[in-house]
């Protein structure tokens, strides 16, 4: 074992896969197996991360045993009547708790608790999380191993196995091993002033005739979605006969559970496997019987199959990978990066993806702009189909943004800036956030750059567009003595100043928007509204002529709120000369950094365009003040802010896939796909970059940067 950076790096230890693939394309991660390990031996200052498929997500418990928090995406409850939508949390999934004869081991927290050999790994290639330990209680110790995960092929089941081997006294003596739902613990959940409840209640449960199994009804507090968890429990096949088990099973609301007490022997190993289904009303028209079904075939297939199945699913997934040859640690956050990423995102879904995932319950679990600019672009090139569910989600509220512009007395359709399940706002106080509507359209139109999708871009994308342009073209405002069209009165994306005019940003996306509804409209053979264009090029754009470079709004010509501005070269490509990026880019990094100013996400951009203006020790420092700074260990997941602790902060780890992707490559998506339009510029002690199986316009390819900034882009079959 190896030491870096605080972190163990384990090439093979019992009980856990080091997750090396075996099929021929497998060389990709043979020589980086580790890379994809993440684990601590530090239990008293543990930290928790995200476990998940796409659907059923989970925080992962320090202790491989307790219960801790899950929920599902689309999942929203309502904490007023009608008003103050929230990500809501379902009975938790993962909990097991065992009673040594003296105490139950989840009543012992990581400050109390007298654990020998802690390991927890979480295996980012299989998406399995594992943790071993021997519990020291006054006489009586126990080897602890565990493993879970929520499975990759089917979405609605979860999985968690323990493994208890006492090694105490001749004869153990009677132990109790319990398979509960819910009764996750922690502190009240605070925000914005308002105390968030815990999991959604459960009304009703139901036990298996061979009280081998049960199932649990949830429901919302607001009473319109329906939870059903099915649990179904494997016994050890060396567990005495079953006359001398005792099989009970506690109906308690607030924690079902399933009780199997016996008479263990010292050494013996026993191993017990909690299979649970979740199905959901707003999936499924019968969840009850739906989450039986799933949960009584995962007990036939058995937990080696249904392992193999899992992590079958998730090796598919790692097909396309990004491999850095001359910086392990850099490589390291990459993969924990697409992890998370992977593990909140799933194909074939009309679901976007939150700012925040658990364990942080900051932002609600709503959807913001963040999906749209800086989640879906890196997505998109690595797993469009993934990307498809983002846009397919703001397709879908179309309607909804269309009321939203039209009771505010405009035309076309405006995004609130934060949303749920209806996609009206959910947070009205910040509805003068109005550039969301250009990220909406623009994520709309980067999905098409990307696939080629015609017949998206004639059902989704376009009819979008068009409403976004219609939204900026009667949002705008007419200046008759100066002879432009003025944006006012918005916030812009600083949002430490509010009620501007002329947000940069705002009206630079406007702008781009208009252009782009223009170029899809002719594409698809229709005919453009004038006003689009007409409007596109008399909008203001702040600028400093005699500095060169942009204001952040209009008024801040000290470059006193400098922040955001920078977005008008990377992602908008407005196109202008580099003098004015450089001089954008040196107004910005004034104030990085700063109180207000140090949210983990812009960093990755700042570096994108540094990298475009060949400045590669720029590009370099920003990337790693990114690690450095946001990326914590032991499982490396971003976090908001170098203090706040909010992780698993998905905004910042889809920037920084960009700046890997985008930035050190020179790759930008065009209107003929992907292409290199810059230079590539990597690292100076980087070997190489290598982004395998990236897509587009449905063909797949083989990216690879050499140390003399060569690119080569190879066309693959797999």
């Amino acid at each position: 074992m190896m030491a870096v950076s605080g972190l163990i790096l384990i090439a093979a230890l019992p009980g856990f896969c080091a997750g090396v693939r075996t099929d021929a394309s497998s060389d990709s991660v043979m020589a980086n197996t580790d890379s994809f390990q993440f684990s601590t031996r530090s239990f008293s200052n543990s930290s928790s991360t995200l476990l998940g498929n796409g659907y059923l997500l989970g925080a992962t418990p320090w202790n491989g045993t307790s219960a801790s928090e899950a929920t599902l995406a689309g999942l929203y409850d309502q904490l007023e009547e009608n008003s103050y939508p929230y990500q809501a949390l379902i009975p938790s999934w993962n909990g097991i708790d065992y009673w040594n004869g003296t105490h139950w081991i989840d009543a012992f927290s990581s400050q109390a608790i007298d654990a020998h050999g802690y390991l927890q790994m979480l295996d980012a290639y299989r998406g399995v999380l594992s943790t071993r330990y021997d519990w020291v209680d006054s006489n009586r110790l126990t080897r602890i191993e565990t493993e879970e995960f929520a499975s990759r092929p089917n979405p609605h089941l979860a999985v968690v196995r323990i493994s208890i081997i006492p090694r105490y006294g001749v004869e153990a003596g009677p132990v109790t091993v319990s398979f509960p739902l819910g009764c996750e613990t922690g502190r009240p959940f605070v925000w914005e002033g308002a105390q968030l409840p815990g999991s959604i209640p459960i009304r009703q449960v139901q036990a298996d005739k061979d009280r081998l199994g049960f199932v649990a009804i949830s429901q919302t507090r607001d009473g319109r979605t329906q939870v059903a968890e099915a649990v179904r429990v494997a016994l050890p096949p060396n567990l005495p006969p079953l006359l001398e088990v005792n099989l009970g099973f506690d109906g308690n609301l607030d924690k079902p559970a399933l009780q199997v007490k016996f008479i263990a022997r010292q050494g013996e190993t026993y191993t017990f496997t909690k299979f649970v289904a979740v199905e959901s009303s707003l999936d499924s028209n019968g969840p009850v019987d739906d989450a039986r079904t799933v949960a009584a075939e995962a007990e036939r297939m058995g937990f080696d199959n249904v392992l193999r199945e899992h992590a079958a699913g998730w090796s598919n997934l790692w097909q396309t990978d990004i491999v850095i040859r001359g910086d392990v640690q850099a490589q390291r956050i990459v993969h924990a990066a697409m992890f998370y990423l992977f593990s909140a995102l799933r194909p074939g879904v009309e679901w976007s993806i939150p700012a925040m995932s658990l364990p942080s319950r900051a932002y609600l679990g709503r959807i913001w702009w963040d999906a749209d600019t800086w989640i879906s672009p890196g997505i998109l090139v690595l797993q469009p189909e993934m990307a498809r569910s983002i846009v397919a989600y703001r397709c879908h509220r179309l309607p909804a943004a269309e009321e939203n512009a039209q009771i505010r007395g405009l035309r076309g359709a405006l995004y609130p800036m934060e949303s749920a399940v209806t996609g009206q706002e959910a947070a009205p106080e910040w509805s003068s956030e109005i550039h969301i509507s250009g990220d909406v359209a623009m994520a709309q139109w980067r999905y098409y750059q990307a696939t080629g999708d015609l017949q998206w871009l004639r059902e989704c994308g376009d009819p979008t567009i068009q409403a976004v342009a219609n939204f900026w073209a009667s949002r705008a405002t007419f200046d008759a003595q100066r002879g432009h069209y003025e944006i006012l009165k918005v916030t812009g994306p600083n949002e430490a100043i509010t009620n501007v005019d002329n947000d940069v940003y705002t009206n630079a996306i406007a702008r781009r928007t208009l252009q782009v509804a223009t170029e899809a409209a002719r594409l698809l053979g229709q005919t453009p509204r004038p006003e689009w264009t007409r409007v596109s090029q008399n909008l203001v754009i702040p600028f400093d002529t005699t500095h060169d470079v942009h204001l952040e709004h209009a008024g801040d010509e000290a470059g006193q709120f400098a922040h955001a501005l920078i977005l008008l070269t990377y992602p908008l490509d407005v196109g202008f000369p580099d003098v004015v990026k450089r001089h954008d880019l040196q107004a910005c990094l004034k104030n990085f950094g700063k109180p207000g100013y140090e949210v983990g996400m812009l960093g990755n951009f700042y570096s994108i365009v540094a990298s475009e203006l060949k400045d590669r020790d720029l590009a370099y420092k920003l990337f790693m003040s990114t690690i450095r700074s946001y990326a914590q260990p032991p499982f490396y997941a971003m976090t908001e802010t170098p203090s706040n602790g909010r992780a698993v902060f998905l905004t910042a780890e889809g920037a920084f896939l960009q700046q890997v992707i985008f930035g050190f490559t020179g790759l930008r998506l065009t209107d003929e796909g992907l292409k290199a339009e810059y230079p590539p510029s990597l690292p100076l002690t980087w070997q190489s970059l290598e982004i395998r199986g990236i897509s587009s316009r449905g063909k797949r390819y083989d990216i690879r940067v050499t140390s003399d900034n060569k690119l080569t882009m190879t066309a693959v079959s797999h």
